[in-house]
């Protein structure tokens, strides 16, 4: 949902220069990257966490 709700604010900026379409894809990929190594990171640390206490 966030990632949708950051997306269209940045493709509604962006509308009033066509030409910066690409940059807007460009953000998005950046944007997922980020939310992809975030989510890595907790489950990576949730599974370190469960090993240390089994």
């Amino acid at each position: 949902m966030k990632i949708k709700l950051g997306t269209s604010v940045v493709v509604t900026r962006n509308q009033q220069r066509p030409g910066k379409l690409v940059d807007v894809v460009i953000v998005d990929v950046v944007l997922l990257l980020l939310w992809l190594i975030r989510i890595v990171k907790v489950v990576f640390v949730v599974l370190v966490v469960r090993n240390e206490i089994g």
